[in-house]
Order: C-alpha cells, then structure tokens, then sequence
C-alpha cells in the first residue's frame, strides 16, 4: 500500500508543485495590487496636503510683501514726524531768543512783541506742514 501512495504522489507531484506554484503566484499578484492601491491613496492624500500647503506659503508670502510694505510706509512716516519733531525745538528756541532780544518798550500790557511771536509761531507751522 505505502508503495501505491508514493507511486501516485510522484505521478502527480508535478502538477501539485505547478498548482502550488501557481496558487503563491496568485497570493503574491494580490498582495502587489493591495499594495499599489495603498500607494495610490497615500499619494492622493500627499497630494492634497501639498496642494494645500501650497496654498498657505502662497497667502504666507502674499502677507509678507504687505507687511513689508507696511514697514516701509510705517519708517517714512516715522521719520517725517522725527524730523517735524526735530524743527519745533528750533522754533521755539528761535521765538524765545527774539522776545528775549526785544527792548523793554516793546514789552508793554498789549505786547507788540506778541503779535511778532504769533507770526513766528504760524511761519514755524506752515514750514512744517508744507515738509
């Protein structure tokens, strides 16, 4: 009996280790395909991550160049007001040393010094306005 069996093994072991073969083949094409499939949806996924991403670095950079414009305007605006800032010690110390160089007789309870003062004062806002 035990030669039977092994006679009718051998006669078909060809066939058994092709249809093995084959059946590993087909396991292995399957666990390929699940593969790609998995592939494809995380490259789906990278993709729209990327496309959004994009998109922010698109608007970040789009802010940027407005914020540096703001700085730009912001230091000009600084810089004139320093500069008004900077004139109206001047004036006052020009007004101060004109009333102190006045005579006593232009010093008077209706100064004439006064209106001289106040022409000085708005030459001195004109100057400043018009820079």
């Amino acid at each position: 009996m035990p030669s039977f069996l092994l006679n009718l093994i051998l006669r078909f072991l060809p066939y058994i280790a092709i249809g093995a073969l084959l059946l590993g083949a087909w396991l292995y094409v399957g666990h390929l395909r699940q593969a790609l499939q998995t592939s494809r949806a995380d490259n789906l996924a990278q993709t729209t991550e990327l496309d959004q991403l994009q998109a922010i670095n698109a608007a970040n950079i789009a802010n940027i160049a407005r914020l540096q414009q703001d700085q730009v305007i912001w230091q000009a605006a600084s810089s004139t007001a320093q500069e008004q800032s900077d004139r109206i010690p001047k004036a006052a110390s020009n007004i101060d040393q004109t009333v102190a160089a006045q005579p006593a007789s232009q010093n008077a309870p209706i100064a004439p010094v006064l209106a001289t003062t106040l022409d000085q004062l708005r030459q001195a806002q004109s100057q400043a306005g018009a820079k």
